[in-house]
């Protein structure tokens, strides 16, 4: 509704700028009759009345009195529609989609923000000074909401595949992201939806819950059409790019757009400072809609060690040397971008435009709702254990069932409710 009237809107302007152009190309001034005022000398007295220049008759001080009027309407018209262009340009700013005033800061990336899920290496290191809690089973959280939009009603979340993909691979995604609003089973807890459920208690300005209704949308495919070094403009320009495949006619604001990307690409700052991120993006691509979106990388070749724990084995001075755990789902890469996925629509659906709910000062170095939990996945984790977790009959481990039988390892997040981390 509020869409709809925001249109009307808009195009009531539009249809007041062509009125206001056509009134101004309809005032017609006949500049050989008017005479050009000299820069030397004024042509009005004292009182405000023409007076006679040296090269001015006194029929040219009435052409010109005769001719005022209609300056006067063009010059109003000229104004006013000067205004309208102003309004127009800034239209956006005023709108449910104005971008928010975050930045990061000069010298940053943009992606630099609480949002990113951080190398386990990195995030040891935060912990080990103090930046995070580990063994506390309620840590002092302190998360705000900054008055921001978030993802309601139902949620659509469209995938795109980016480089080679095997089926299966893409199964165990796919599957992951329908788990998110199964029913609930009469066995088999705890349960990806489960924890989901968490969300309902992240609220927007008009008391509507984070979308409790969360599907899978479209599945598209991209076979290295921007290569295999990609910078983070490259990745907004990717979801640019699958929105004929989703949908030629339509693009949706509300949805949430996946890129994943294979094991043999590299993004910009991937396993150095990120596994992957959730940000937006808008552009005449988009319709100048704003678009929120994630990405998590495919940690296996480049670095299984920051990315992929505990399911890889932590990297030198990530902790304490222990072995990894078993994956679920026998994909040591798949597996552990699982859990940076989790954490990522997490924090795309409570702080969509790094402007709704984190903890800190602002969006630069705060905390969603998942990182402010600090790495728990089971009770008692601490830097190099992730926590008490249930074990298939093969050795696996996870702390959550979804859809088809998949298993899956998700982090705590941080329960509004009751103040806690939880996963169920």
């Amino acid at each position: 509704m509020a869409g709809a009237q925001l249109e009307r809107s808009a195009s009531s302007v539009r249809e007041s700028m062509a009125a206001f152009q056509r009134s101004a190309s309809s005032v017609k001034v006949d500049l050989a009759a008017t005479p050009i005022l000299p820069r030397t000398g004024s042509a009005l007295n004292g009182d405000g009345k023409l007076k006679l220049s040296p090269s001015m008759s006194s029929k040219d001080v009435a052409l010109l009195g005769a001719s005022s009027p209609g300056i006067r309407n063009r010059n109003i018209v000229i104004g006013l529609l000067s205004t309208l262009l102003i309004l127009a340009v800034s239209w956006h700013s005023f709108s449910p989609d104005a971008i928010p005033a975050y930045e990061a800061p000069v010298g940053s990336s943009k992606w630099s923000h609480g949002g990113r899920a951080v190398p386990y290496k990195e995030f040891v290191q935060k912990s080990l000074v103090g930046a995070q809690k580990f063994l506390v089973q309620d840590p002092t959280i302190n998360m705000k909401y900054h008055g921001g939009p978030l993802l309601t009603g139902t949620m659509k979340v469209h995938v795109i595949f980016y480089g080679y993909w095997a089926a299966n691979q893409k199964t165990i995604l796919t599957d992951f992201i329908k788990s998110f609003a199964a029913p609930k089973p009469s066995t088999n807890f705890p349960t990806v939806a489960g924890w989901w459920s968490i969300t309902k208690n992240y609220k927007d300005k008009a008391k509507t819950p984070v979308a409790q209704k969360v599907v899978l949308g479209k599945v598209v495919e991209d076979k290295y059409s921007f290569k295999k070094n990609l910078k983070e403009a490259d990745i907004e320009a990717i979801v640019a790019k699958s929105l004929k495949a989703i949908d030629p006619k339509f693009v949706d604001p509300t949805a949430l757009y996946v890129v994943v990307t294979s094991p043999d690409v590299n993004v910009q700052g991937f396993c150095s400072s990120l596994c992957g991120t959730h940000s937006f993006t808008r552009s005449p691509l988009t319709q100048h809609k704003v678009l929120p979106f994630v990405w998590v990388g495919n940690p296996s070749k480049l670095c299984p060690g920051h990315c992929a724990w505990p399911y890889a084995k932590a990297d030198y001075g990530a902790g304490p040397n222990v072995p990894p755990l078993k994956a679920p789902n026998g994909d040591v890469g798949v597996d552990g971008m699982t859990i940076t996925l989790a954490s990522m629509i997490v924090g795309a659906a409570t702080n969509t435009r790094d402007n709704g709910y984190y903890q800190g000062d602002t969006a630069y170095d705060g905390y969603e709702a998942v990182a402010a939990c600090g790495g728990i996945f089971g009770d008692g984790a601490y830097p190099g254990y992730a926590g008490k977790l249930l074990k298939t009959t093969t050795g696996a481990s996870y702390n959550v069932n979804g859809v088809n039988g998949k298993k899956f390892l998700v982090p705590f997040m941080f329960n509004l409710a009751t103040k806690k981390c939880a996963m169920q």
